[in-house]
């Protein structure tokens, strides 16, 4: 756990089977880089921002989650403060089917960068956003994207996932002004399904690639604009 007091400063502990190691202060004149990596078993890594802002070493967060006992398996949480803009690329799978990616999140001047490997679920809790951004992973197929609400009604999260398992199932705070989701060149079926009913973004966008792609819209968020661009292909 990484609680951060400052963008660059804090302490972090370990748990090892749930029981709690020391509280040990980052470097005190700022982390420039911040990483873990798991070993066996399911590892989580939470980062709790410093309230008002995020926790942004300056060379990046950077998160392995190694190997995996079972479900839920390897987990990355961020949570508290505020990032007005968040934007999650998903990578091509690695061996044994372990999902990777990159998470930046804004506030003003300052970006976090995460880089992951080895992780199946995200959790990003921090703070409202502005606007959030997904692009799916290239040259690897049909992702077969949805767009739901979490397991939660009213909290004010709505999640996207994998229909096959191909990149991690990510919860996200519900952005007040923009949400868009990037398909690539693929050729991808996505389902837009209902989301959480507690906040709606102004405007929904799910841009398509060059490919064949299928848009499912089974509902959309009141007050929201309706989604799709085709961008070539057979949409």
């Amino acid at each position: 756990v990484v609680t951060a007091t400052v963008v660059n400063g804090g302490t972090y502990q370990l748990f090892t089977n749930g029981v709690p190691g020391p509280v040990t202060p980052l470097p005190a004149a700022g982390a420039t880089s911040f990483a873990f990596a798991g070993l066996g078993g399911n590892d989580i890594l939470r980062v709790i921002n410093p309230a008002g802002g995020i926790f942004a070493p300056s060379l990046g967060i950077f998160y392995n989650g190694g190997t995996q006992s079972g479900a839920p398996g390897d987990s990355l949480e961020i949570l508290n403060g505020q990032a007005l803009t968040e934007t999650f690329t998903f990578l091509p799978d690695s061996a044994g089917s372990q999902h990777n990616g990159t998470i930046a999140l804004v506030n003003g001047g300052t970006t976090a960068n995460y880089s992951y490997a080895g992780l199946s679920p995200d959790l990003v809790n921090a703070g409202m956003p502005t606007k959030v951004v997904f692009t799916l992973p290239a040259a690897d197929g049909n992702n077969q994207a949805i767009l739901e609400d979490d397991a939660g009604a009213g909290n004010g999260l709505t999640q996207i996932r994998s229909g096959n398992g191909t990149f991690e199932t990510t919860i996200f705070a519900n952005p007040t002004g923009s949400l868009t989701l990037n398909t690539g060149n693929d050729g991808e079926t996505v389902t837009l399904a209902a989301h959480d009913s507690s906040v709606a973004p102004a405007t929904l966008r799910i841009s398509g690639g060059t490919a064949s792609d299928t848009f499912n819209v089974l509902a959309t968020p009141a007050a929201t604009s309706p989604p799709g661009s085709g961008n070539g292909g057979t949409d």
